[in-house]
């Protein structure tokens, strides 16, 4: 599996487990926790790519966003 694929599922792992609004910043410290220390680009691509895929819903402006997790497999709200 590559470590792409194992950082975002980790992340979904632990949206569920602790459910809230992540930003690119939680997403980092979780990231470092785990041996990975990405950058802050990596965090916020894998933020972006689960959002697009419809596991996470987006909120807020591109100066303020936060993600959580989406309760439909579909998107959808």
């Amino acid at each position: 599996m590559s470590s792409a694929k194992e950082r975002r599922k980790r992340l979904i792992r632990t949206m569920r487990r602790q459910p809230g609004q992540y930003r690119t910043g939680e997403v980092m410290r979780l990231y470092r926790e785990n041996g990975w220390g990405p950058s802050r680009a990596t965090a916020r691509a894998d933020l972006q790519y689960l959002a697009r895929q419809g596991v996470l819903a987006e909120h807020g402006f591109s100066n303020c966003r936060f993600y959580t997790l989406n309760t439909r497999k579909d998107g959808r709200p």
